[in-house]
């Protein structure tokens, strides 16, 4: 087994600013995230999908690729940071109820600029975990553009619709808990909709739907969709009425109960 440990670094064209120079590794899924789960489950994590050629398999990979110098990297990873403080901050202290959470203090700009760099990252990312959140090169340049000159779209340009999720399931019955929401990562997921489509995330047991190119007025007026305003009030959602979540779950366990592990 070649056990060589890859460069930190190597050369080539930041695809943020576009200047030639040393790129990082940069994670398409905050790092955070992973650097939790690993914590937790002794530095692996559970990887499975819905292909019927693939297995439930433990795994230690975090989603990323040589896209960014090093400014740039650090650019982003701001926005990881404040996005990640604040949205754990709103539910901190227990289990999601039904009836939501608060965001107060909400920095819009730097909010949106994370979901943009979200979606952007996993447009341009070659790894086969993100082929399903793929743009047109017009609006990959669009969102490129927003977050190199630190200007957030307008919020119902690639407007952004955020959920937290809980489990109705009570724990004695193999119900997930707060914690057990957080350690879901997924691959994004494409939902087609009339004159457009949506990419779905799972971060940090929130549902966070991006919608493509915008927003329609029907679309615009649920909960949970974020404004330019101070507060935004998250909605609830139980992660089985998700259907893309939901699919996930079941091929997971069907999996697993058949043996379809390594």
């Amino acid at each position: 087994m070649d056990k060589t440990v890859p460069a930190s670094s190597i050369t080539g064209t930041c695809r943020l600013c576009l200047n030639f120079g040393e790129l990082r590794r940069s994670h398409i899924i905050p790092n955070a995230l992973f650097k939790r789960i690993m914590q937790r489950d002794a530095g692996k994590g559970i990887r499975f999908d819905d292909s019927t050629e693939s297995v439930v398999e433990q795994t230690s990979k975090s989603w990323w690729e040589y896209l960014l110098c090093d400014g740039c990297e650090q650019r982003i990873g701001l926005l990881d940071k404040y996005a990640l403080e604040t949205l754990r901050s709103a539910h901190k202290g227990g289990t999601p109820r039904s009836d939501g959470v608060l965001i107060a203090n909400l920095d819009y700009a730097r909010l949106k600029r994370f979901f943009t760099s979200l979606l952007w990252r996993a447009a341009i990312s070659t790894l086969p975990e993100f082929d399903k959140a793929k743009l047109s090169d017009s609006y990959t340049e669009e969102l490129r553009k927003s977050l190199l000159s630190n200007l957030p779209l307008q919020p119902k340009q690639f407007a952004c619709r955020i959920e937290v999720l809980y489990d109705p399931t009570p724990a004695s019955q193999g119900g997930f808990s707060r914690d057990d929401l957080g350690q879901f990562i997924a691959s994004p997921q494409a939902r087609v909709r009339s004159g457009g489509v949506s990419f779905l995330f799972l971060l940090d047991g929130y549902f966070v739907e991006i919608l493509a190119p915008d927003a329609p007025h029907r679309e615009w007026r649920r909960l949970g969709m974020l404004k330019d305003e101070p507060k935004l009030y998250v909605p609830a959602r139980n992660i089985f009425d998700v259907p893309e979540i939901k699919h996930l779950l079941v091929a997971g366990y069907g999996k697993h109960a058949e043996g379809w592990t390594c």
